[in-house]
């Protein structure tokens, strides 16, 4: 395993992550241990989840990893995230990132996670209600208490996050120090603004949804698309119907069409002929952006983490990854950040 440095916080961590989102729902407790020995084994050392997570049962992944690190919390690098969208709870006042919600979600992540800290706190989405500098000030004042280490934002613009450094300049507030977002070979946005913004200021980067969930591992065919009752069980599709027409707007996946499967299958082509797995080359081609600091793995099974390993090593040059852009039709690929 590789690791590299959190922006300027002089942390080092894995090049690759565990994201545990889907401990205790699709993988269950004893499953989520096993890839979890594994992940820590590989040299693994950041695991993320949140509050939210995930179907059917918010905070269930938090509840399953939290036993599962008794007597080794200090291996892990542990973020979860908060708010704002909290829609298990019934109360509008327990919604948005004011002061009131973050101090309560934190508690209760530190209830189920079984630990005294968390070493990375991320708002989870913009909050439109609640002013980004009454959530700072609850961050900062859960550094100063140690129930928390450092703070970030995740799936928030780059004018959100210059707005939250300036605002914690100004305020004597400790500031974020990383951003987790969406980033693959579909879904590109964040290079033109957001990675360029963390770069200038050093910031830390996480990437979520290599794969696109799911699209750029080569098991789903343009043939599914036509008819997703052929859909192999257990997939992602299948489980949560991925597939829709072209005009429907993309979300956290790109649309499974016949048209992105295409595309995508020139990925697997192209990876092929160089001896790899389309779902390595896709790592790797995450990894290798210059500003992101670590690729989150959102394994469901024991066999996708091992099939995962040697995009550990996989160097892809400058000319690879300008290889693998031409074969992603223009019009696929998604450079307009999400308004969440």
């Amino acid at each position: 395993m590789r690791y590299a440095p959190l922006g300027r916080t002089g942390v080092r961590i894995s090049r690759f992550s565990l994201g545990a989102g889907f401990f205790g729902t699709r993988i269950d407790p004893a499953a989520s241990a096993l890839i979890l020995d594994r992940a820590l084994e590989l040299g693994i050392n950041v695991v993320d989840t949140a509050e939210s997570y995930l179907r059917p049962e918010p905070t269930a992944s938090e509840t399953v990893l939290g036993p599962l690190l008794a007597g080794r919390r200090a291996e892990v690098f542990l973020a979860t995230k908060v708010g704002p969208n909290r829609r298990w709870l019934p109360s509008t006042a327990d919604q948005g990132l004011s002061r009131r919600v973050v101090c309560q979600a934190v508690e209760g992540s530190l209830r189920r996670l079984q630990t005294d800290h968390v070493d990375l706190l991320y708002a989870h989405f913009p909050d439109a209600t609640t002013p980004l500098e009454e959530t700072l000030a609850a961050f900062d004042d859960l550094i100063r208490a140690g129930k928390v280490r450092y703070t970030g934002l995740s799936n928030h613009s780059a004018s959100q996050v210059v707005e939250a450094l300036w605002t914690a300049e100004r305020r004597n507030l400790r500031p974020i120090v990383a951003t987790q977002d969406l980033y693959n070979l579909f879904e590109r946005a964040n290079e033109w603004d957001l990675y360029p913004t963390c770069v200038r200021h050093g910031l830390g980067v996480f990437a979520y949804s290599p794969l696109a969930g799911g699209l750029l591992t080569g098991k789903y065919t343009a043939a599914m698309a036509r008819d997703p009752a052929t859909l192999p069980p257990e997939t992602r599709a299948a489980t949560y119907g991925r597939f829709s027409d072209d005009s429907a707007p993309a979300r956290a996946s790109p649309r499974l069409t016949e048209r992105t499967l295409a595309a995508a299958a020139l990925v697997t082509d192209w990876a092929r002929a160089r001896g790899h797995t389309s779902a390595n080359v896709a790592l790797a081609w995450v990894a290798a952006e210059p500003a992101v600091t670590s690729v989150l793995l959102g394994v469901t099974t024991m066999a996708q983490l091992e099939a995962n390993i040697p995009a550990f090593e996989l160097d892809l040059s400058p000319a690879d990854r300008a290889e693998l852009n031409g074969l992603i039709p223009r019009d696929l690929v998604n450079k307009v950040a999400p308004m969440w």
